[in-house]
């Protein structure tokens, strides 16, 4: 992996780093919601205090009420926003669920990591977020949104509680990078579809999660310089899905990482749909500090 992959580093017995990298974290946000009928915010700023190595989320939910067909606890997350010092997005607008998808695809323990549901007693999950912010795009502003009550379950739900503790990893390095989300939501024809408009020219492609209609899908292609990058269709992408966590692919949700590459007007992502669908691109890209 590269780019958001958490770094590989060597421990002593006592479960320290060796060598020179060092690790130091710093809490951003405390903050228990009652959750209503609407959506409440909360921002607070990311500080300079060096390269930011990852953004962690402990999510605790308490609800009340009967639910019926619980949900997972991201769903009482309704969007995750992080802004640099000029207002650009660092994290585009996200959801609670997009999260979960970049908790399992960059997981650092290299697992499919499984998520707990909402329930009427307490539960807890961390849903980690590794993404390098140069300390020049520094400091930044993150903005968490509850959800309401009622995105706990299906029905039933009349209330509870969101308490999220958000905590930012530094590292005492200096890695001149900074990631970025973008997400995009299109629609899809029955036919080949280019979605080569939405990437940012100039910074570097690190990798694409999808999420999609399974019975709709055909193939994705990205290329560059006029040369197929790869062509996956969805036996593939579930057979390199089962070598990475040795477990089955969640249907409609795909990762595909290229070999990372620097985007030009020669990069395509083509998506080919059997039938016209609703499409989720979330875009992990990067761009050199200056």
């Amino acid at each position: 992996m590269y780019g958001l992959t958490a770094p590989s580093v060597a421990v002593d017995a006592a479960g320290n780093p060796k060598g020179n990298l060092k690790l130091f974290m710093r809490q951003i946000i405390q903050k228990t919601f009652t959750l209503n009928t609407g959506i409440q915010d909360e921002e607070q700023v990311i500080p300079a205090l060096g390269d930011v190595a990852a953004l962690a989320l402990e999510i605790t939910v308490i609800a009340t009420g009967t639910l019926t067909t619980p949900n997972k606890l991201s769903s009482a997350l309704n969007a995750i926003r992080v802004l640099d010092p000029s207002n650009q997005p660092i994290v585009d607008t996200i959801t609670g669920t997009d999260l979960k998808y970049f908790d399992k695809y960059f997981s650092p323990k290299g697992t499919a990591p499984t998520e707990t549901d909402v329930s009427t007693s307490s539960a807890t999950d961390t849903l980690m977020l590794p993404l390098s912010i140069d300390r020049k795009h520094l400091p930044a502003r993150i903005k968490i949104s509850a959800a309401a009550y009622s995105a706990l379950a299906a029905s039933g739900a009349t209330g509870g509680t969101l308490t999220v503790r958000v905590m930012a990893y530094y590292r005492d390095g200096h890695t001149n990078t900074t990631d970025r989300i973008k997400k995009k939501t299109l629609a899809t024809i029955a036919a080949e579809n280019s979605f080569a408009p939405f990437l940012s020219k100039g910074r570097i492609l690190r990798g694409i999660i999808f999420t999609y209609t399974a019975a709709y899908f055909t193939d994705v292609k990205i290329s560059r310089d006029g040369s197929d990058e790869l062509k996956l269709n969805d036996n593939q992408l579930a057979a390199i899905e089962r070598q990475r966590f040795i477990s089955a692919k969640t249907s409609g949700v795909a990762y595909v990482e290229p070999s990372p590459f620097y985007v030009s007007d020669a990069t395509e992502v083509v998506w080919t749909s059997s039938t016209a669908d609703t499409v989720n691109m979330l875009l992990v890209e990067a761009d050199i500090a200056k």
